[in-house]
């Protein structure tokens, strides 16, 4: 967790491992911000390596080894400031993961409408972790699908997976703007996801989570470490 936003070589770890380990760096504070500072339960995101990584990587060991252990290592050192890591999907040079809190997931399902909905659009609401297991679920299901189509003639336009729209809660979305959405709503306001709701409400909660994300991507960029930035979220 000492890596900073700038390469440098990081103890025990080969060079190849050390330019992959910080780009992930910069990819996790970049994409799961949110995640970091406690304004969103969950993070969707991909991890793709330049090229100079994947050479680097590829020079040791093979690619896939290296994301693997990556990952690995990265929700090892996660886990003790109360955030989990785990790969999705891997295809290519392509890791698609989710970070999340889950004291926050656990406090979308206290909230009665939200447990309501989610439950109603299939996903296990028993506790945190089961809400957990069936995301991840639904999620590698909607990729796996989208991976094992074939491709479409040049002409036509692809069919698509469907993917889970409910979750948008779990995103930190209000379920007034996850249902909207849905349902083909007008939109009331724009920002970093639709809002279907009151407009000036939906401006302050995007300037506010955009002000902690901010914050954080701005800390790093600075010369923070990632372990830093956990320890002040």
């Amino acid at each position: 967790m000492s890596v900073t936003y700038d390469f440098d070589h990081l103890e025990g770890c080969t060079a190849g491992e050390s330019l992959l380990c910080q780009e992930f760096a910069q990819t996790f504070v970049r994409c799961a911000a949110g995640v970091i500072f406690s304004a969103k339960p969950v993070a969707l995101f991909s991890f793709a390596p330049t090229s100079a990584a994947v050479e680097a990587a590829g020079a040791e060991k093979s690619l896939r080894s290296a994301l693997r252990e990556l990952v690995r290592v990265y929700a090892r050192e996660l886990a003790p400031y109360g955030i989990s890591l785990e790969a999705l999907l891997v295809r290519g040079e392509r890791t698609t993961l989710i970070a999340y809190r889950e004291d926050l997931v656990a406090a979308v399902l206290a909230d009665a409408d939200d447990r309501a909905f989610l439950a109603a659009h299939g996903f296990a609401t028993t506790n945190s972790r089961s809400l957990v297991r069936s995301m991840r679920e639904k999620l590698a299901a909607y990729y796996r699908e989208l991976a094992a189509r074939p491709k479409a003639p040049a002409d036509a336009r692809p069919a698509r997976a469907e993917f889970p729209h409910a979750m948008g809660v779990l995103f930190g979305y209000p379920l007034e703007d996850v249902v909207g959405f849905m349902n083909g709503a007008r939109v009331t306001c724009r920002g970093p996801w639709n809002a279907y709701g009151d407009a000036e409400q939906a401006r302050a909660r995007f300037a506010a989570i955009a002000e902690v994300e901010r914050g954080c991507r701005s800390r790093f960029r600075s010369g923070a470490t990632l372990r830093a930035l956990l320890q002040a979220a």
